[in-house]
């Protein structure tokens, strides 16, 4: 009995304890609520970045788009300066090809006269007088099929030079695109898997007319590009290889006061029509928080991939930007964010997307989801 009336008294004594020591201070009224808002683009522009392709070799021309590819190598003066240098063959790996897998693509060797290195050189390097000798050192046209690796042009006289003057590391070389004659980019990446890297073999005989073979790869190279800037109504544009970048804004948040963001997506929408891809192309754009209003707006962070997607019919790019959104409320101003090609430094690729002026549906476009206490 007496156990009996103990768990009375622990249920009656317990039963109200939360209610009495929570009352007053929460409204059956209040609750969470989770609501989105989707904004639009209201601004963009789109604008050249210079860019170097590092540790990569392009050369050729496609409609607009120039890449010309800039070489250096060291270890000539393993050759005997008393031997004779019988021939030196230029070889450039081609497996990569833009636009398509076949075309013709023609270019001259020239010699540099500056130093340079794989970070610093530029488009803009290469047009100042005296970069280069204009004589040209060799040459080649030759019509390119999916098939091919490789394109070989003998150098003979420059070599045989550098040897004689047991130059060890000259300043290299620069592959120019003839004009009249490239219809295709060509070039490498850098690989882990295959060599990739331009080769000069230099085959001598010494004085007791012994032939000799020397195989010599790039201690460095890097490609430079540029074209017009794309135009198209109602459209931006990312360009790899020169590089086009595009900045876009969107009006400030009007979030309600104390809301807690969950998520935060952008939304890129696809011109197809105006886009250039290979079967090379890696299909992703890339976005970044813009930290200063001004050009070269290169004060980047938060670099975000956006994936391909579908919107029904319609193909986008999408990427989880809540980061940089709660970077916005939180301290830094709402300049936008920067739009390039995911794959920059390595290629030619363009992406068209909708911008500001499109279509209210293609435009690009934030959807923000938070919470808010009510």
């Amino acid at each position: 009995m007496k156990y009996f009336l103990l768990l009375i008294v622990c249920l009656w004594g317990c039963s109200d304890d939360p209610g009495e020591v929570g009352k007053g201070l929460l409204s059956v009224n209040d609750f969470l609520k989770i609501d989105s808002l989707t904004i639009t683009a209201i601004r963009d522009t789109t604008f050249r970045a210079r860019i170097t392709g590092v540790a990569s070799t392009m050369v050729g021309e496609f409609q607009d788009i120039e890449a010309r590819a800039v070489i250096g190598y060291s270890g000539f003066n393993s050759v005997p300066a008393t031997a004779t240098v019988d021939s030196a063959i230029l070889n450039v790996v081609t497996r990569y090809k833009f636009q398509d897998s076949t075309g013709t693509v023609g270019f001259e060797v020239h010699e540099m006269n500056i130093t340079w290195s794989e970070s610093t050189i530029g488009w803009d390097t290469l047009q100042a007088a005296g970069t280069y000798q204009s004589v040209i050192q060799g040459g080649t046209v030759k019509n390119i099929s999916p098939g091919d690796t490789s394109i070989q042009v003998r150098i003979d006289s420059l070599v045989r030079r550098w040897v004689q003057t047991g130059v060890n590391a000259p300043n290299g070389i620069l592959l120019i695109p003839s004009t009249f004659s490239s219809t295709i980019i060509v070039g490498s990446n850098s690989s882990s898997v295959l060599e990739n890297r331009p080769s000069i073999t230099v085959y001598y005989h010494d004085a007791a007319d012994t032939t000799i073979k020397l195989l010599l790869y790039s201690s460095q190279r890097a490609f430079v590009g540029n074209s017009n800037q794309p135009l198209a109504a109602g459209t931006i544009f990312t360009q790899s290889g020169v590089s086009y970048r595009s900045r876009v804004e969107f009006d400030s948040l009007k979030l309600p006061a104390k809301a807690s963001i969950s998520s935060a997506i952008v939304e890129f929408s696809l011109a197809n029509s105006s886009s250039l891809f290979n079967q090379s192309s890696r299909d992703s754009i890339v976005v970044h928080l813009l930290r200063k209003n001004y050009s070269p707006f290169d004060s980047l962070a938060f670099a975000t991939i956006c994936s391909p997607g579908l919107n029904g019919a319609q193909k986008v790019y999408r990427a989880t930007i809540t980061p940089i959104v709660q970077e916005w409320i939180t301290r830094e101003p709402n300049y936008g964010l920067v739009v390039r090609s995911y794959g920059e430094f390595l290629n030619f690729d363009r992406f068209a997307l909708y911008g500001s002026a499109a279509a209210a549906a293609l435009r690009p476009k934030l959807i923000v989801t938070y919470t808010v206490f009510h």
